[in-house]
């Protein structure tokens, strides 16, 4: 098994079981968001285009009654300053600030919003993973657990170096007409990442929604694909 691999499946499982198993909601449904990378306005903004839906759908959801679930990389840090990111979108901020006051909102870091982790000044817990126990009916697939968590756990790099990349984006990259350039932009890195999720869920029987990737998949692989992954672990599981 590749090294790479090993860390991957290793880190997840360390999240899943530092991760606490709750009950699925019944009262409401879920609704999950990722990857927003807001940042101050300006052109290098990921978020500016994507701004007036955004709001428009999250006061809809807001409406209804979910429960929203951030699933990491809501502000771009490494690259913007917070206390900018948060006063051009004060209407975003506004209605987090709504979900959270009724119980309703769970936010999650990603590699780009990582250092919340580590802030006692956050209104809110800011947590790596959520694992839900789903009712025997709603199981998916004989699978009785949903994880959820943002996805660059599964990346030895991000794991490894995230820092020194932040310092890269914000300090020299930053300057440059350069938009985010991530893993997300790489078909073959996310197929990889995609691919050690996968075995990591199977490997636990579990359901596992992550962003990081920034496209929207159920069950990454596809029929052929899933063949050559199997033939690719039982490759790695007979040759060590």
């Amino acid at each position: 098994m590749k090294k790479k691999h090993t860390f991957s499946l290793i880190n997840l499982r360390y999240l899943y079981a530092a991760t606490p198993v709750e009950p699925l909601p019944s009262d409401r449904s879920v609704v999950i968001f990722s990857d927003f990378h807001m940042g101050d306005g300006s052109k290098k903004d990921d978020f500016l285009n994507n701004a007036d839906l955004t709001i428009e759908v999250l006061k809809e959801y807001y409406r209804r009654g979910h429960l929203l679930i951030l699933n990491g990389d809501i502000e771009e840090l490494q690259k913007f300053n917070r206390e900018k990111i948060r006063r051009r979108w004060s209407e975003v901020f506004d209605l987090f600030a709504r979900f959270r006051a009724e119980g309703r909102l769970i936010r999650l870091a990603g590699n780009h919003d990582l250092d919340m982790l580590f802030d006692d000044e956050e209104e809110i817990d800011i947590r790596e993973g959520v694992r839900y126990a789903l009712p025997e009916e709603e199981g998916v697939d004989g699978r009785r657990e949903l994880f959820i968590f943002h996805g660059h756990q599964a990346s030895r790099f991000y794991a490894l170096f995230n820092d020194q990349l932040g310092m890269m984006l914000k300090y020299l990259l930053r300057p440059l007409p350069f938009k985010n350039f991530s893993v997300s932009h790489d078909n073959r890195k996310k197929k990889r990442l995609e691919e050690r999720v996968y075995s990591f869920s199977n490997s636990q029987h579990i359901v596992s929604i992550i962003g990081h990737t920034h496209r929207p998949l159920f069950e990454s692989l596809s029929k052929s694909d899933y063949v050559k992954y199997n033939i690719e672990r039982l490759c790695r599981q007979y040759s060590t």
